[in-house]
């Protein structure tokens, strides 16, 4: 949990635009939270992460918590569609 806080605290408080990098013990199954995080860059030697990895970048089509990486949360995209549709 705490590494999660830095990158956000990194990327969205301080501006950091460099590599974020995760190294050790980066399980598969946090990957795509780990994006969200503001995480860009892996170390792993597990096998099959590379596959994960590709996968992750696309898994989540909505998300609902905010975060730095940009992606419209879906209550933002639920407000867009009713500004659309009410116009």
């Amino acid at each position: 949990g705490r590494a999660y806080s830095q990158a956000r605290l990194l990327r969205e408080r301080m501006g950091y635009a460099g590599e974020l990098r995760a190294a050790g013990q980066v399980y598969i199954d946090q990957i795509p939270f780990m994006l969200r995080c503001g995480f860009d860059s892996f170390s792993s030697t597990q096998k099959g992460f590379a596959e994960a990895l590709a996968k992750a970048r696309t898994l989540f089509s909505v998300v609902y918590q905010p975060t730095g990486d940009g992606r419209a949360t879906v209550n933002q995209l639920r407000l867009q569609h009713r500004r659309s549709v009410a116009a």
